[in-house]
This record gives structure tokens, C-alpha cells and sequence, in this order.
């Protein structure tokens, strides 16, 4: 199946999981309107405010407005909601660009600033709703007006998504525009059940950083039953990765999946295994984006592609305020059948979104918007390196893919890579420490951990060689030992090797000759002891090998 097929059918399947919520509750759906905006591209595509979520009305003007550090901050006087969100913006902008504003200063009544300023002022609520707001840029000045203090707040995450992030420049460019924006539900929550010391109080100040910028209003600290987005899920099956369910949510699925209740939308998420304030937030973003803009916009205002592109632009502010998504949407992935006779493999590369243009390299060297573009699947003499990433035109807009394609590692397999025999409890894992510190994460079990290889070419292989990693610190008592069979896990018993009593973070174990019986393709089983507790190891990775060189 093609990726964009492969999308296809997730959305699919995503509209109708939307759907059967909505009936549950009793509510409408949140219907996913995708109209010729999707389409937007070049020129006219740069020039349109990127704003997540997206807005309820916007007017792009003529003209910019040129923020430096002499750009005064005003508030209205007696307004204490006002001062907290310019000085929220001013340590935004500090972090983000590197531009110093003064703090912020009380208006006179009745009289303006002979300069170009940020104004803060104050509406009625019938005017503006309470978490409304309205921002309207102009060459002369910038006005952020709400109701209340969340308005302000909002005001200022709309503002400062429009700045250029680490421009440069000690001028920066603000294009015109006029926004009149309100929430669609008054509940756009995030429920966190903690586990162990986390989250620390860094992890909470950066987490309301979050919230702040994707206009999220309800931090809860209980678990939510019913309707709600599971993202201790992973984005993806790649390395960098946090540890957490076995299953996998992606971008593109929580977009159109997210589910709304009788007041608004809700995602879940939890502490249990992650270790830094990093792994939380790839945990998060950017699929707190997608709730963010389920909650907050209009049917009429969600756009799958136009999403994609604002989301591009709103990465690049996250990183430079410091918080670090995954990028699991853009990055690309691999699909890779080798023949082993005329040592060539083909090639297809993808990613999750489809969005943008895939770029590589096979002679070294970093891929740039000038690479070969890719076009279909790739017929490539082994061995060799391909390096590849996403653009959206001159911008990489992914992480770069490095992989070493031979036959040594051809038929090598991770426990990412392996079907696991049972899901019952199925979890990533980090297992311990190396002595350089790092930790591998694994697919397992823990109720049954027990991997298959699915149709190993044994006919390219003479022998079988396994690693296991160490989920825990401590040794176990009973290391027990590794089973292989073949040809399923009641199969005829390939291997039986003990498993270490001292092991390291991860243990080679000693090569399994395959018999000169055994030819052909064949399952291989592998399990490994079970344990009340979640066990002491998981597989790492499986590879066959081929004879000793001459």
C-alpha cells in the first residue's frame, strides 16, 4: 500500500472512531472539512499567517511592522492580567529571537505613544468573549484587546507565532494582519496522572509554556474516563522516541481523531518511565497541536495540509523557546527488500504526512533542497549509505535519516522490527544504563516476552546470533535462559542458550549454527523467561549471518 493509500485508510478509520464516540456521548462530531486551502502552496502559502490552532477570522494587510528592542510594551493601568501577559511575551520573545523589550509600562489615559508600541487594551465582554481576543498589526503599531486575562494570554501566543524566530536581525519583521478569534469549546484540557517525582516543578513551568501557546485551559491531575486522546502512545517507532504504550498514534491520526464530549476536548498523558523533562514534551507535542486545534477552531478552519504547514513554522518557535517535540511527522522512513544473489536492494521512502519533498544523498554528505529529489523506489548496489530528509521548499523540515545499507546488517532486526507473539501488556522500555550512560529502549511483553523474526532467509545465513538487553538494574537471581524454535513457538527447538549472570546493558550471546537441514524462509520464535515483576530482559536484536569469510 502507497503512503498516501496508507493515510488514507487511517483517516478513514479515524472518522469512524470519531463517530462512534460522538454517538456514545451523544454529541456531534467533529466533522473534518478539507477544502482546495489543503492546496495553498508557494508564494501565497509564505505569506499567510502560520498560526496554531488556527484562528476564527484573519484579514492579511499591507505592510509589516518592525519589532526592536526600543518597541515599548503598554498596558492598561490597574490591569494586572495585561502585565503578566506582556511579560509573558517578553520572555518569549527573549528566548526565541534574542530581543531584549523593556518592561512593560502603564498607559495614560486618553493619550497615545509618539512611537510605533504593543498595546494592550481592554474590552467589554460583549465585544470580545472572555477567552477572545482580537490582534491587529499595522505598520505604526500593535494592539492586542481582549476581556480578560486568558484573552490577553491568547493575544500574545497568536502575536508572537507571527514574530521570525532567531531571525538575525535586530529588526523583525511582523506582517499586518487583523485576527478576531474565539474558542470553539470552553474545555480544551490536558489530564497528567503522575508517577514517581515526575513532573518536576521545571517540567510543570514548561509545561504551562505549552498550554500558554496551543490556548489550552485545563491542566487536570486525575485520570479522565471516557471520551479523551491515549498519547502515552509513541508518534512513532524510531529510536529518540519516549518509552511508553506499545501502540503507535500518529500525527495524522490524532488530528482526526480526537474526540469531543458534552464541553470540549480532553487528551491524557502520563509520567510512567520517562526520566527528563525532553521526554515528556516529545511525548506531548505536536500532537497537543492537533488537540489544540480541535478544541479551539472552527470545522470551517481545519485544514489537514494547511496544518501541516502552520505546524512547520510553529516547531521552529517551540525549539528555539527550547521545548522539543517529536519529529516523527516529517521524518523519513524506509521499506527495504534486498536480494542477497545480486547483493542490490530496493529502496521506497515515505514519511507519516506525505507533506513536502523527500531529498538524498548515496554519495556522503548532508541532504540539501538541491539533492536529488526522490521519486520512486530506489535500485541500490550494496553496500551504501543513504542519507535522506524532508524539505518544504528551501527548508529542512525533518531530521536527516543516515542508514548503512549491506548485507551484514540486511538481516538484522530490532525488537521494533519483530511482531511480538502476544499484545497483552505490550510497552517501550528503556532498559539500564551502559557505562556510557545510554539506554536502549525495547518492545516487549512483559506478561510474555517472546518476539518472531517473520520469513528469515535462512538460505542466506549459516548461523543465528542474538543480544539481549537488561530492563532492570539489579542482576537477577535466576538469569534462566533464550529459547529459538523454528517455524512458530511450539516449532522444533532451534536453540537454548543461558543467559548471563552478570550481563551488561547489552549481552551478545554466542552464535547458533543453523543446520544444513534447514533451508528456506521460516519464522523464528524467540522467547525469554517470564517474571511476575516485568522481567529482567528484553531482546534487542536478532540477526542471521552468513559464512566466514575465506
Amino acid at each position: 500500500m502507497t503512503p498516501d493509500r496508507t493515510i488514507s485508510a487511517r483517516r478513514a478509520a479515524a472518522r469512524r472512531g470519531v463517530l462512534a464516540v460522538a454517538t456514545l456521548l451523544g454529541v456531534a462530531p467533529i466533522a473534518p472539512i478539507v477544502r482546495a486551502a489543503d492546496a495553498r502552496t508557494g508564494a501565497s502559502a509564505a505569506l499567510a499567517p502560520a498560526i496554531v490552532p488556527n484562528p476564527l477570522h484573519e484579514i492579511r494587510e499591507a505592510g509589516v511592522f518592525r519589532l526592536t528592542a526600543a518597541t515599548p510594551l503598554q498596558v492598561p493601568a490597574r490591569e494586572p492580567g495585561a502585565d503578566r501577559a506582556a511579560w509573558l511575551l517578553r520572555r518569549w520573545l527573549r528566548r526565541s529571537t534574542g530581543l531584549r523589550l523593556a518592561p512593560p509600562s502603564p498607559a495614560t489615559p486618553g493619550r497615545s505613544s509618539p512611537r510605533p508600541a504593543i498595546r494592550f487594551l481592554r474590552r467589554a465582554r460583549t465585544a470580545i468573549p472572555r477567552e477572545g481576543y482580537r490582534l491587529v498589526v499595522r505598520p505604526r503599531g500593535i494592539a492586542i484587546e481582549a476581556s480578560s486575562t486568558a484573552g490577553w494570554r491568547y493575544g500574545v501566543a497568536s502575536l508572537w507565532q507571527l514574530i521570525p524566530a532567531r531571525s538575525g536581525t535586530p529588526a523583525l519583521p511582523v506582517p499586518a494582519v487583523r485576527i478576531d478569534d474565539a474558542p470553539r469549546w470552553p474545555v480544551r484540557a490536558l489530564a497528567l496522572t503522575v508517577d514517581g517525582d515526575r513532573p518536576s516543578p521545571r517540567e510543570i513551568h514548561r509545561l504551562n509554556d505549552v498550554m500558554a501557546i496551543l490556548k489550552l485551559n485545563r491542566l487536570e491531575w486525575r485520570k479522565v474516563r471516557g471520551a479523551a486522546l491515549d498519547l502515552d502512545t509513541r508518534q512513532s517507532r524510531a529510536a529518540d522516541e519516549p518509552p511508553g504504550l506499545g501502540r503507535v498514534l500518529n500525527l495524522a491520526e490524532a488530528y482526526w481523531a480526537t474526540p469531543a464530549g458534552p464541553d470540549g476536548v480532553r487528551a491524557t498523558a502520563g509520567t510512567r518511565g520517562l526520566r527528563t523533562a525532553s521526554q515528556l514534551e516529545r511525548r506531548l507535542l505536536p500532537r497537543a497541536a492537533a488537540l489544540a486545534e480541535v478544541g479551539w477552531s472552527a470545522p470551517s478552519r481545519r485544514h489537514w495540509r494547511d496544518f501541516l504547514r502552520r505546524l512547520i513554522v510553529l516547531e521552529r518557535h517551540t525549539r528555539a523557546l527550547g521545548l522539543h517535540g517529536s519529529r516523527a511527522a516529517f521524518r523519513v522512513r524506509t521499506r527495504i527488500a534486498t536480494d542477497f544473489h545480486a547483493a542490490t536492494a530496493l529502496v521506497r521512502l515515505s514519511t507519516q504526512t506525505g507533506y513536502g519533498t523527500i531529498r538524498y544523498t548515496l554519495a556522503g554528505g548532508t541532504p540539501r533542497a538541491d539533492s536529488a529529489r526522490y521519486r520512486g523506489p530506489l535500485r541500490l548496489r550494496l553496500p551504501v549509505t543513504l542519507r535522506a530528509a524532508d524539505f518544504a521548499g528551501a527548508r529542512r523540515i525533518g531530521p536527516i535519516l543516515t542508514r548503512r545499507l549491506d548485507l551484514a546488517t540486511a538481516q538484522r532486526r530490532t525488537s521494533a522490527q519483530l511482531a511480538l507473539c502476544t499484545r497483552h501488556r505490550s510497552r517501550w522500555i528503556e532498559g539500564a544504563p551502559s557505562a556510557a550512560g545510554a539506554r536502549m529502549k525495547f518492545l516487549v511483553d512483559a506478561a510474555d516476552p517472546c518476539w518472531v523474526y517473520r520469513a528469515a532467509d535462512l538460505d542466506a545465513a549459516r548461523s543465528v546470533r542474538v543480544a539481549v538487553g537488561r530492563l532492570r538494574v539489579e542482576p537477577p537471581r535466576a538469569p534462566g535462559a533464550l529459547v529459538i524454535r523454528l517455524d512458530g513457538c511450539a516449532g522444533a527447538l532451534l536453540a537454548r542458550l543461558p543467559l548471563p549472570r552478570h550481563p551488561d546493558a547489552v549481552t551478545v550471546l554466542p552464535a547458533v549454527p543453523v543446520p544444513s537441514s534447514v533451508r528456506g524462509l521460516h519464522d523464528l520464535c524467540v522467547r525469554l523467561p517470564r517474571s511476575a515483576h516485568g522481567g529482567h530482559w528484553a531482546l534487542a536484536w536478532i540477526a542471521l549471518e552468513g559464512p566466514p569469510p575465506r
